[in-house]
């Protein structure tokens, strides 16, 4: 496990730790043992896929990867929106006529849509 001890380390320059229980190293693109690829981060999911040369990311130098990263909203953070607002429908059944439901559908779809785009990164 050499980037563990090079993430100790190097965190420990900075007067920081990894802890073991929170800690895991996995791959973002291929399957290790029985883990799968990516990881949640924040409310994200971090995944690589493979794609084609022609919609590949490229490297540094200008070659072309063969896989792109995905940075989207984890299932958790999408199932706890959904029931925010099934929690505000459910509270007021006439959602139609009453405009301050509305406000809040409104406001809390601003607020989650913006940040949650799913991003490629190349």
């Amino acid at each position: 496990m050499r980037v563990h001890s090079l993430s100790e380390i190097t965190l420990k320059d900075m007067g920081l730790e990894l802890k073991p229980s929170k800690t895991r190293l996995t791959h973002t693109l291929h399957n290790v043992g029985k883990e799968k690829p990516g990881f949640d981060f924040l409310g994200f999911n971090i995944k690589q896929y493979k794609v084609g040369k022609y919609t590949s990311g490229k490297g540094t130098k200008g070659g072309i990867l063969g896989f792109k990263t995905l940075i989207k909203p984890s299932r958790k953070s999408v199932q706890n929106h959904y029931k925010h607002i099934a929690e505000i429908i459910k509270t007021s059944r006439s959602l139609i006529s009453s405009g301050s439901e509305v406000r809040k559908l409104s406001r809390r779809e601003r607020g989650v849509s913006l940040p949650n785009q799913p991003t490629a990164l190349e």
